[in-house]
C-alpha cells in the first residue's frame, strides 16, 4: 500500500496542480491522435502503458478538483 503524506496547500495551489495534471496528460501521455480542441479522447494512446498512465493520471485530477470544490464551498453554520 502507498504510503499517505500530509500535504497543505490553498485551493488556487490545488488547482494549479489540477490544470499542470491535465496539460500533462494532454501534451505528454496523449498521443497526437486522440487530442482534440484541448480534450483527450479514449484510448489516448497506442500503448497500454502510456494508457493505464492516463487512467491513474484522470482518477488524480478527478480527487484533485473535488478537494478544490469541496475547499472552496462556503462553511455550512
Amino acid at each position: 500500500m502507498a504510503r499517505l503524506v500530509p500535504v497543505r496547500l490553498t485551493v488556487d495551489q490545488i488547482r494549479l496542480l489540477a490544470s499542470a495534471l491535465d496539460s500533462h496528460i494532454y501534451w505528454q501521455l496523449s498521443d497526437q491522435q486522440y487530442r482534440n480542441d484541448g480534450y483527450v479522447l479514449p484510448p489516448a494512446s497506442n500503448d497500454p502503458a502510456m494508457r493505464k498512465e492516463i487512467r491513474s493520471s484522470l482518477r488524480l485530477l478527478a480527487r484533485l478538483e473535488a478537494i478544490a470544490l469541496t475547499a472552496a464551498a462556503p462553511q455550512a453554520r
